[in-house]
């Protein structure tokens, strides 16, 4: 979510493939999703892909560097102050945790947590994740050739 992750370099800063990429979480009473969104021109759309999806396989196949892993931490915990500056923004925090969880974790419960995530941690939960029979893809806009696309969803 941030222009240092891997997907920003990549995708827009190296390649400029999209305007927009982020990935994230999406925490639910039952399930959950991790969900990689980006603006690409129609023209762009199977290169991004492609290029998206080697950088997912990447996780699965190596540990993230340290350094790497120390900023995505960092990063997260920074958004998550900033969010709950605002006593809205707050409640809505307490009150998804009641809905998901069934309870609410204190805000060093969760810093304690997010900081004993490793990189093998990372590397394990990729793996499940990141299996072509996990995959689903939403495209809005032209496309001319499905099958093209269809054939990229490997990981």
């Amino acid at each position: 979510g941030n222009m240092s992750s891997r997907l920003f370099r990549e995708v827009r800063e190296k390649r400029s493939l999209a305007y927009e990429i982020r990935a994230e979480s999406r925490q639910y009473h039952d399930t959950g999703a991790f969900v990689v969104s980006a603006g690409v021109a129609p023209g762009k759309t199977k290169e991004a892909l492609s290029v998206i999806l080697t950088e997912l396989k990447r996780v699965k196949e190596k540990n993230v560097k340290e350094n790497e892993l120390k900023r995505t931490k960092e990063f997260l915990l920074g958004q998550l102050l900033l969010g709950l500056e605002d006593s809205s923004s707050y409640m809505l925090w307490l009150g998804s945790q009641q809905m998901t969880e069934g309870k609410i974790k204190t805000l060093e419960e969760i810093k304690s947590r997010i900081n004993r995530v490793s990189r093998e941690d990372i590397r394990r939960i990729a793996t499940t994740l990141f299996q072509k029979n996990n995959l689903n893809l939403a495209l809005i806009g032209p496309l001319k050739n499905k099958e093209e696309i269809s054939s990229l969803l490997k990981i």
